[in-house]
């Protein structure tokens, strides 16, 4: 905790003034601050919670839950995910994932994209080491078939639905005020005793 000590003159009651107003930003500026780093921690918190609850390959949860980090500067942070995977299971793929999620138009995502390796019906096949993870949810396969002794499996597929796990996780904080204010207590008290 600062102190400011100052004598009865002008001169010195005026520095002591100037140090408080100092010390008030300071101590604004940290509970700014750790209120922004536990608003992203909880909203990456219920992200993977909600991403838990997909139905969807084990080991594609856990390199997505293990791709976030949270950047930081003055009173700004960022909640990054950077699995090549997490925008396909937050947006949705292909034609069945199309007008799933409803940031998709403001954040330029594109659904059913054209591409030569697209069927008539919209649909494509690919092949994937089964150690890698399947990102398809299995009631999105339209046919699947292990290959290579079991090492891999050919989907058939097209597309599927975001699961919206981040944009959800957001609303609920964004539309909860009871965590908003337990989350500034919280950063309050830490600078405040």
């Amino acid at each position: 905790m600062a102190t400011v000590k100052f004598d009865l003159s002008s001169k010195s009651i005026n520095a002591a003034i100037k140090r408080i107003k100092q010390i008030q930003k300071q101590i604004q500026s940290s509970i700014q601050n750790e209120f922004i780093r536990l608003s992203l921690l909880w909203i990456r918190d219920n992200a993977i919670q909600r991403l838990n609850s997909e139905a969807l390959d084990e080991i594609i949860k856990s390199k997505i839950a293990d791709s976030f980090s949270i950047e930081y500067a003055p009173g700004i942070g960022k909640l990054i995910n950077s699995s090549d995977k997490a925008v396909y299971i937050e947006f949705g793929v292909g034609a069945v994932g199309e007008g799933s999620h409803p940031n998709a138009p403001v954040a330029g995502y594109e659904y059913n994209v054209p591409s030569d390796k697209k069927n008539a019906d919209g649909s494509w096949t690919f092949t994937r080491r089964t150690t890698a993870g399947i990102d398809i949810k299995e009631e999105n396969r339209l046919e699947s078939a292990q290959k290579g002794g079991g090492e891999a499996i050919q989907i058939t597929t097209r597309g599927q639905s975001g699961s919206l796990f981040m944009y959800n996780a957001a609303m609920d904080y964004a539309n909860n005020p009871a965590i908003i204010q337990m989350l500034y207590n919280q950063a309050f008290n830490k600078y405040i005793k």
